[in-house]
């Protein structure tokens, strides 16, 4: 494991790209500063290669902030990112469609998973 982690563990460079992983309640401050932990990681040399674990997530942002957490994403990451969503529940999935969907009609490649192994299989390249 490259990089670092912060004091919870949420932002990891591991091998062939950035670990985010959301545990509770995020509210709009800490997804923020999550993006721009995960930002200096890519600015350091990490691969443009995201995961998000949201499987124990429970976002609590507003849902007219979808764009500004989205504006954030394409502002601070490189544009070839490759951004895999790991998530469990129907409620956070619905929750977090809104910025999944404009950085998806932004261009960036980000798709949706419920098991580990696809989502790495996909964000790492050896499955389409």
């Amino acid at each position: 494991m490259r990089g670092a982690a912060d004091e919870d563990g949420q932002v990891v460079w591991k091998d062939g790209y950035v670990l985010i992983v959301h545990k509770h309640v995020s509210a709009m401050s800490d997804v923020m500063r999550r993006i721009l932990e995960a930002s200096a990681q890519f600015e350091s040399g990490a691969p443009p290669r995201l995961l998000v674990d949201a499987r124990y997530y429970r976002p609590i942002w507003e849902e007219n902030e979808n764009p500004q957490i989205a504006g954030e994403v394409l502002t601070r990451f490189p544009p070839d990112i490759r951004i895999a969503v790991w998530l469990r529940s129907a409620g956070t999935a619905a929750k977090v469609a809104g910025v999944i969907d404009r950085l998806g009609e932004a261009g960036l490649e980000i798709r949706r998973f419920e098991v580990e192994l696809h989502a790495l299989d996909w964000l790492l390249g050896e499955a389409e």
